[in-house]
Parts: structure tokens; C-alpha cells; sequence
């Protein structure tokens, strides 16, 4: 497949780690473990207080929010990634999120905000978080194609299932967690309850669905940074993967999918970070905590499991009857898949997709993936393609334009 321009025409800037997404700049970095990751995570504390980092066992991933400089700040925490030895990792940047098109926006836009607890941003609902993938609107003149075969999984505090959904314009029995809601338009969300990981009061903080997650508020961005680094030592010495994601003064730790039943540490692990949050003082705080996860529904999961794992960059989950792809770097959303009893309906378009934003090296080695050699293609507009997989299931790449070094010497 021919690589093509990124969408704005800006050419490739080498070595730079730093890309442009919704306003914001994007850069990753390789780290050895936890612990490397979170003290880099303390130096940008330092210089950049509102930045998001987001620490995993082999990665670091910044978000410099839009505002005044940002260009200066990007280089400066190139610089103190220099010196933690933390090399950037383009490869690491990618986001995923997912595309609603829609000829009723406000209604979607209610809707949706409902069950994720989003927050409007111009064409798009986002996490307050940032932690969670975005849900893009589209606006279309005239009736959408009919719904395709993706739907979301959500789950979170206060969730719109807990008191009958009225919200939703009510929700109704169905799906694998008891609780179904459709949208105006008939796409599909299933809403998992939220409650406690465990009955021990010694984690009496973790909570969650499809993962345990906690967050604590510090009483300042330093003290956050410092408890970050303390319960990413405590990973490290517990062998145990764990997100250890900072916003300003609040610190989120997350288990991932699964890994709170399945990871023989974790238990021990999340009560050292319970008593580590209550030794320094911190607040309790998992108001803004939740979970979303895709599904695609699938004549046969085989058979297109293999397209969305070389296109996402995702692996298999290793567990027996388990259908799900999950991101390596524990960054990105699952991705799960079921097989349907009833042969489906031929997609006749897709206005309910998956866009994965990425640099041009990493786009570029996605179309070339053994796994996608044969898979139909198109360009729909510069520096955008969409593919499909054997179903006629959709996936937008998007380029994201990256930084120039001129650009930041400039400022």
C-alpha cells in the first residue's frame, strides 16, 4: 500500500517524539519499569503541573495540553527524558477512538454523555480524565446507514443503570451484564454496574467493573508525583503491571482488564497502595474513575480477529474462551469480540467505527502488516484511509501531524 501525507502536509520531523491531537501535543517514552517512568513523571510535575502523564510498566506517555508555550514545554521534557534515559517511543502514540455518525447530534450527544459521564468539546465527547477513549460526532443530512456492529461497554460511578437509566429515556433487560440502552438511532451501549473489586476494608478504595481502579487527590501536584512514584515502586516490586495515571494533584491506579481476578499479586498489591495513600494523607476520590471497552459482534470472530490485531498493534488475550485484544502498553481500550447465532446483514457502510490516530512511521507500517495484505482500502480524504476488515467492519487511520523541531526552536 502507498504511504501517503500526513493530512496538513507536514513532513515527517525525524526524531522528534512530539504530535498534534485535538489541540494538544503527544509524545511517549520507553522506560524499564515503573519506577523510571514515574520519577520522569515527577521532573515534568515540576516544569509542567497541568501536563497528563500516564506511567505503565514499559512506557510513559505525555499529554502537554494547548495553551501558552507548549512548544517550549515539549522540549524541555525532551530534555529531562535525555536524562532519565528514556527514549522517545513514536510507536507508543496511539490513539484510539470511536466515530458516531449521526443526522440527530443533539440527541446522540445527550445520550451518550449519559452513559459515559463525558463532557462536550467541539465535535467531540471526552473524558474529563483524558483516560478513556473519546466519542467523536459526525453530523449526516438524511438517515445514517443502518447501525453497524460495534457497541460499547461502559461502566463507572453513578452510571445512568443504577437508578433505571431515565436519562437514557429509559434502558431495557439484554446484553451480557443485564442492562442494555440504544441511542436514537439504535447503536447499542451495555452498562455494566459499578461496585467494589473486593469486601476486605483493606481495599476498600478499589473499585470498578472490568478493571479495579482508585484514585486519591494529594494536597498538591508534588505530593501526586511523589505518591505516583511510591505505589510504582510497590509494582515494581510486586512484579505487577499497573496504570499509574497523574492529573495535576490526583493519582489513578488501575489494574487493567481482568488482571485484579487473574494476577496472583495484585491483591497485596492494592492493599500496599491503599495504606501508602492513607500514610500520606490523601483523599479518596474515584468520582471521575469508568471504564469503556469496544465490542464488534462477528460471524465469525476468527475470522477477523487477526485484521484488528495487526491494524491496532493489539495482542491476544492468553486466557482459554477469551475473544478479547488488548493494547500491549495497556494504554488503549479492549477490544472484544462475540459471535452471533444469526448470520448478519452485509455492512452497508459503517457510521459507528473505530479511529486509531497515529504518527505517519506508525500508520504506514500498519498498512504494510502481513495481517492487512489483501484487506479493502480507500483514501477518504488526505492523510486519511479507511479499512476494512473481512466482515465490512471500519477503521479509520488518521495521521497525526507531528512536531518539527524548528517548529519548537521557534516556539
Amino acid at each position: 500500500m502507498t504511504p501517503i501525507a500526513p493530512a496538513d502536509g507536514t513532513a515527517s520531523s525525524g526524531p522528534g517524539a512530539w504530535f498534534r491531537h485535538r489541540g494538544d501535543l503527544v509524545a511517549a517514552f520507553a522506560t524499564t519499569d515503573h519506577l523510571q517512568g514515574a520519577r520522569l513523571g515527577s521532573r515534568i510535575a515540576e516544569l509542567d503541573p497541568d501536563a497528563h502523564v500516564d506511567v505503565r510498566e514499559c512506557t510513559v506517555r505525555v499529554r502537554v495540553l494547548g495553551g501558552a508555550e507548549p512548544l517550549q514545554r515539549t522540549e524541555a521534557i525532551d530534555a529531562l527524558a535525555r536524562e532519565a534515559g528514556a527514549p522517545s517511543s513514536p510507536q507508543s502514540v496511539r490513539l484510539l477512538s470511536v466515530v458516531l455518525e449521526t443526522a440527530v447530534p443533539g440527541a446522540a450527544a445527550s445520550f451518550w454523555q449519559a452513559v459515559l459521564g463525558y463532557r462536550r468539546e467541539q465535535d467531540a465527547l471526552v473524558d474529563p480524565l483524558g483516560r478513556r477513549p473519546a466519542l467523536i460526532l459526525r453530523t449526516v443530512s438524511g438517515a445514517p446507514a443502518p447501525r453497524g456492529r460495534l457497541h460499547l461497554d461502559s461502566t463507572r460511578p453513578d452510571g445512568p443503570e443504577a437508578d433505571g437509566a431515565p436519562a437514557l429515556g429509559g434502558a431495557f433487560p439484554g446484553g451480557p451484564y443485564g442492562v442494555r440502552a440504544a441511542d436514537p438511532e439504535g447503536t447499542i451501549a451495555d452498562l455494566l454496574p459499578w461496585g467494589p473489586s473486593a469486601e476486605d476494608p483493606a481495599v476498600s478504595a478499589w473499585h470498578g467493573g472490568f478493571s479495579a481502579q482508585a484514585a486519591w487527590h494529594a494536597p498538591s501536584v508534588p505530593a501526586a508525583a511523589a505518591f505516583a512514584e511510591s505505589i510504582a515502586e510497590l509494582a515494581d516490586g510486586a512484579s505487577c503491571p499497573l496504570a499509574i495515571d497523574r492529573r495535576r494533584a490526583l493519582v489513578v491506579a488501575d489494574s487493567g482488564k481482568d488482571l485484579w481476578e487473574t494476577h496472583p499479586g495484585f491483591a497485596d498489591l492494592a492493599a500496599a497502595v491503599q495504606a501508602q495513600a492513607h500514610s500520606a494523607g490523601l483523599t479518596e476520590d474515584g468520582t471521575g474513575l469508568g471504564v469503556v471497552q469496544a465490542f464488534l459482534s462477528a460471524d465469525s470472530a476468527e475470522r477477523i480477529r487477526g485484521f484488528w490485531a495487526a491494524a491496532l498493534g493489539y495482542e491476544e488475550d492468553s486466557r482459554d474462551g477469551v475473544l478479547d485484544l488488548v493494547d500491549p502498553l495497556r494504554l488503549g481500550p479492549v477490544l472484544g469480540f462475540q459471535d452471533v447465532d444469526e448470520p448478519l446483514a452485509p455492512l452497508a457502510g459503517d457510521p459507528f467505527h473505530l479511529l486509531l490516530d497515529a504518527p505517519p512511521t506508525v500508520l504506514d507500517k500498519i498498512l504494510e502488516a502481513p495481517g492487512l495484505q489483501g484487506a479493502a482500502v480507500r483514501e477518504a480524504e488526505p492523510g486519511v484511509r479507511i479499512l476494512e476488515d473481512p466482515e465490512g467492519n471500519q477503521l479509520e487511520l488518521r495521521r497525526l501531524a507531528p512536531v518539527s523541531s524548528d517548529e519548537a526552536a521557534l516556539g
